[in-house]
């Protein structure tokens, strides 16, 4: 889900909880983690150019994942974009580094240590909880439990559509993509605080069933790539904005906390916004 504002924990993981209000519901934000290629939970720590949605990403502060592999219209430049609250105007960012975090153990792995070079924070909007990374190549794809998965198109997302998100925490507390997620309200807006101040984000929300696995996003997948299936096919609706309260799991160390609510800004907000469009390239 969404890791929340410019705050960092004694791991150095920007997962500590801003609030926002929903309704007057509490809402957290959270970030996420990757590797090499040894395993499949290498490539989401650490991965290597092209990069896709669902690999870590950090400045050594705080930990996020990767959303909507893009380029710009004008001129074909790649960008990555993902959460808006996660890192600052001209931060660098990297992969995770050091060693792969256990699976069950995310929080293991936040150890502020940097490994590949993604690029440099180009542009944020507050509006849509959303900023674009330029400098490495990306594909239109999406990492996925086992493997990745081309996505080939973005679209709105509706009452009643199920989804999926592609968060690097999640991956590692051993749920995979988590799908199931169940669109519960299709334009919602919400007021976040985050390292930019106080600015009203409009989105979607969704949940899970309670006859479905634990939650729908946990600290550390903020940016995430939130998408439809279809048979083979996806769909790449938005990016992990952040989660509502109260929490409904908890994995044990201060902060790696989970939410069976889920706030989302969509794809094609975005990319319109930003002047760019999904990388087709897979």
């Amino acid at each position: 889900m969404a890791s929340t504002p410019r705050a960092s924990s004694a791991t150095g993981r920007r997962d500590s909880s801003t609030a926002a209000n929903v309704s007057g519901v509490s809402v957290t934000f959270s970030k996420g983690q990757q590797a090499t290629t040894t395993s499949w939970s290498d490539t989401k720590w650490r991965d290597s150019s092209p990069y896709i949605g669902g690999d870590q990403l950090t400045d050594g502060n705080y930990y996020c994942s990767a959303g909507l592999p893009a380029v710009r219209t004008s001129d074909n430049r790649p960008f990555m974009i993902t959460a808006g609250h996660c890192f600052s105007t001209n931060d660098s960012v990297y992969t995770g580094g050091g060693f792969t975090p256990t699976m069950g153990h995310y929080s293991d792995g936040l150890t502020g240590t940097l490994g590949n070079d993604v690029g440099t924070v180009a542009s944020v909007s507050t509006a849509w909880d959303a900023e674009t990374i330029s400098g490495s190549n990306n594909n239109g794809d999406e990492s996925d439990s086992t493997t990745w998965h081309p996505v080939t198109s973005s679209g709105y997302s509706y009452n009643g559509d199920q989804v999926c998100q592609d968060g690097v925490a999640s991956f590692f507390m051993q749920q995979g993509a988590v799908c199931g997620i169940d669109v519960t309200n299709q334009d919602i807006t919400y007021s976040i605080t985050d390292w930019a101040g106080t600015h009203n984000v409009r989105g979607v929300e969704g949940t899970r069933l309670s006859s479905n696995i634990p939650w729908a996003n946990a600290h550390g997948d903020s940016g995430a790539m939130v998408f439809s299936v279809s048979g083979s096919t996806r769909q790449a609706r938005g990016v992990v904005s952040a989660g509502i309260g109260p929490c409904c799991y908890s994995y044990g160390t201060e902060g790696d906390t989970a939410f069976n609510y889920i706030l989302w800004t969509e794809a094609p907000d975005i990319l319109g916004h930003f002047g760019m469009k999904l990388n087709p390239a897979t």
